[in-house]
This record gives C-alpha cells, sequence and structure tokens, in this order.
C-alpha cells in the first residue's frame, strides 16, 4: 500500500498544467477567507453555503489531475490505467475529505446552542455538510464520461436540500441532538467514497465525454 501511494505520488508530477490548477485553489480559498470576513465569523447561513460548496469540492482537485494523465494519454496502455482513473484520486481525496469535514464541525461546535432550535439547526448543518461531499463525490464519479449527467445530478443532489429541510418528520429526527447530525454526516461522508468506487468502475471502459475529449487533445497539443 505504501508503495503503491508512493507511486501515485511520483506519477502526479507529469499531470500537465498543475501549476494553475494550484493557483485556481489559492484563488478560491482566498474568496473564501474574504467571504468570511465579511460575513463577520463562522455559522451564519453563508459561511454554511460557502463552506459546504468550496471545501467540499477541494479535495477533487485530485481527481482532476489524475483524469489529466489519463487525457495526455501516458495511461492509456498502462497497467495502472484503472488505479489511476479509480484508486489513486481516492487515496488523497478521502483523507483530505475526512480532515475537513472534522475541521468544519470543530469549527462548528465551538459556537454555543443556545436552545433547543439552535441545536436542531446546527444538527441539520452538519448533515448538509456531509452530504455535499457525498454529491461531489458522486459527481466527479460521473462527469468525465457523461458531462450533462454530472451536472444534472449535482443540480438536483443540491434540489433536494430544501425539500428536506422542510420536512418535519427528517428534521424531527435529524434534529433531535448534534451527535446525531454527525454520526449521519460522517455515514454520507464515507458512502460518498463508496459510490465513487463502484460508479467508477462502471464507467471505467466508457469513454470520455466530448468535453473532456477536447480537454484531452487541448493538452496533446500543448
Amino acid at each position: 500500500m505504501i508503495k503503491e501511494i508512493q507511486r501515485a505520488l511520483k506519477l502526479l508530477k507529469y499531470s500537465p498544467d498543475k501549476n494553475n490548477d494550484l493557483m485556481s485553489l489559492i484563488f478560491i480559498l482566498g474568496l473564501y477567507v474574504l467571504n468570511l470576513y465579511i460575513h463577520k465569523g463562522i455559522g451564519n447561513p453563508e459561511w454554511m453555503l460557502s463552506s459546504r460548496i468550496i471545501f467540499a469540492g477541494l479535495p477533487l482537485y485530485f481527481v482532476q489531475l489524475y483524469y489529466k494523465l489519463d487525457c495526455i494519454g501516458i495511461c492509456k496502455s498502462s497497467p495502472y490505467r484503472k488505479k489511476v482513473q479509480i484508486y489513486w484520486p481516492l487515496y488523497f481525496s478521502a483523507c483530505i475529505s475526512l480532515i475537513i469535514y472534522t475541521l468544519l464541525l470543530v469549527a462548528l461546535n465551538g459556537n454555543a446552542l443556545p436552545d433547543e432550535w439552535g441545536i436542531a439547526n446546527r444538527s441539520m448543518e452538519i448533515f448538509e455538510m456531509g452530504y455535499t461531499f457525498f454529491l461531489w463525490y458522486m459527481f466527479y464519479s460521473v462527469v468525465y464520461k457523461f458531462f450533462a449527467v454530472g451536472f444534472i445530478g449535482l443540480f438536483l443532489g443540491y434540489a433536494i436540500v430544501p425539500i428536506l429541510e422542510h420536512n418535519d418528520v427528517f428534521c424531527e429526527y435529524i434534529g433531535k441532538s448534534v451527535f446525531r447530525g454527525t454520526v449521519i454526516g460522517y455515514i454520507f461522508v464515507i458512502f460518498g467514497f463508496v459510490m465513487y468506487i463502484v460508479i467508477s468502475k462502471r464507467m471505467f471502459r466508457k469513454d470520455l465525454s466530448k468535453h473532456a475529449y477536447s480537454f484531452m487533445k487541448k493538452y496533446k497539443s500543448a
């Protein structure tokens, strides 16, 4: 396992344009810090929305890097191609996702919970963060092979959130305790890992979408 991780890290140096991707990530994080300053702290709705979208997507930076290796043909005939598309990105993104999710929980729970209503809201926020990580893993398992399907699924997944928020039975169950919301949130994060592997395996032999193919031609000509 350790040798495989070392091999995966060495291969990353061949991923094209990774410095620009890294700069994009730094820019997004800078916008997030600015947003945190403008909205004066952790725990308000604006902070929650930006945290869910930005931090859930950040770990999947590795998926992008490894797919680029496949796009430029480095792994076309390699026995590692399946690992490049499925397993190696998950090694890094899963660890980072769990760390980020845990840090977000610590940040949220550092704020006082004044009453039962506050506990219910906090529990729902924690669940929604875990659910967002799940959505992003589902998205990246599909989008390189079926571009439109990936974005439609992501949109529909986000559209479910307001429905759940207004479902009394669901809210009562989740809102019983912060611990319950935390456990269910972690379950969704880990379920995202599992579904990423399951779906990616089924998609492995599918051709890249035309959008990914044009991306491949761009880097071949670079």
